[in-house]
């Protein structure tokens, strides 16, 4: 290959607007349950009567190693014609994928192992990284945020039924204390004041953690599966480019056929092409998302604070006001919260 064409391949190999970065570490442990993560098993290995043939019909003897076997195999059923293959019950195009998907595995473990050596080189999108642990740390604060008012909400809860109580009790002593009958009627009704408006401030906090719940497990949760998705496809495109580099500094040393170059270099474009989408798609996800995630908590601080300000301050008005403002609707009587410790346990 002359010199024009070896840097034609060289200019392929790193993408000038990608930035790369060398992630040391010393773990190594379950590197092959991660590379199936990125890289999970295709539909042609889950059905059992094409696979389980495959195996039966190209099993070889214990004293085969097991690189020779698949190397054996691989070569005695590319060398099948068609017409025998469906005679022995192997689908042709599920033998390709199942192919494409063993060497695809192999080069995304690979890659995985290097990185976690400290001797791989992993891509890097400076900016949408950050974006990314920006939008993990607002989850964990959020969700911080919903354990602390589900228990400030089973507190008022719990304090609620024992206002309740009270107010019953006062109102029994007031019909059996005639002497004292005004002051254990005031109490009594006092007690119940409170506790109605106890009860639609717990109405607004719980209607305050179900938006941000939704926030949270629903919008956020979605977008970070998108992150994993562009995980996966960042170590499959890692692979690819790794293997047209160490082609090209193997072609210094001795030649390389053109087959091999050119379908490194065709399957290095289809992953490129696959990073470029998926992190263009996760880009716009996250703008959406901060649009939303700020116009959805915006609205919940102000109730947040509408009801805690009129609920302290005693006011009733202000608070059936927050209650309609928000179309909040009150739940069963029936239903009751978990206490404290349960909701720490959850």
């Amino acid at each position: 290959m002359n010199q024009k064409n070896m840097d034609f391949h060289q200019q392929k190999t790193i993408p000038a607007t990608l930035a790369f970065h060398t992630n040391y570490s010393n773990g190594t442990d379950n590197l092959i349950d991660l590379s199936r993560a990125y890289n999970p098993i295709p539909a042609a290995l889950s059905s059992s009567g094409t696979s389980k043939n495959a195996m039966e019909n190209t099993s070889h003897d214990n004293n085969t190693s097991p690189n020779n076997n698949c190397h054996e195999t691989a070569g005695v059923l590319d060398g099948m014609p068609e017409a025998l293959l469906l005679k022995l019950g192997i689908n042709p195009d599920k033998l390709e994928e199942i192919k494409h998907w063993s060497l695809s595995t192999l080069k995304c473990t690979k890659q995985l192992v290097l990185q976690h050596l400290g001797n791989g080189v992993r891509t890097i999108d400076l900016d949408l990284e950050s974006r990314v642990q920006v939008l993990r740390d607002t989850k964990h604060k959020y969700t911080q945020l919903i354990t602390l008012v589900r228990v400030f909400s089973s507190h008022l809860y719990h304090a609620k039924e024992a206002q309740n109580c009270l107010s019953e009790l006062f109102g029994e002593l007031a019909q059996k204390s005639p002497e004292l009958q005004e002051e254990f009627s005031y109490n009594a009704e006092t007690q119940k004041v409170i506790s109605r408006n106890m009860e639609s401030f717990i109405q607004a906090l719980n209607f305050f953690v179900s938006n941000i719940s939704t926030l949270v497990n629903k919008t956020i949760e979605d977008t970070l599966l998108t992150v994993k998705q562009y995980e996966s496809i960042r170590l499959e495109f890692d692979a690819y480019r790794t293997e047209i580099e160490n082609l090209t500094k193997l072609l210094k040393t001795k030649p390389v056929s053109e087959a091999k170059i050119a379908e490194s270099t065709r399957q290095f474009n289809i992953s490129k092409d696959k990073f470029d989408k998926i992190r263009n798609d996760l880009s716009i996800k996250l703008k959406f998302l901060d649009e939303n995630r700020i116009k959805v908590v915006r609205k919940q601080l102000v109730l947040f604070h509408n009801a805690i300000s009129a609920y302290y301050s005693g006011n009733n008005v202000a608070m059936d006001a927050v209650i309609k403002q928000f179309n909040i609707k009150a739940k069963l009587p029936n239903h009751q919260p978990l206490s404290w410790i349960e909701h720490f346990r959850s």
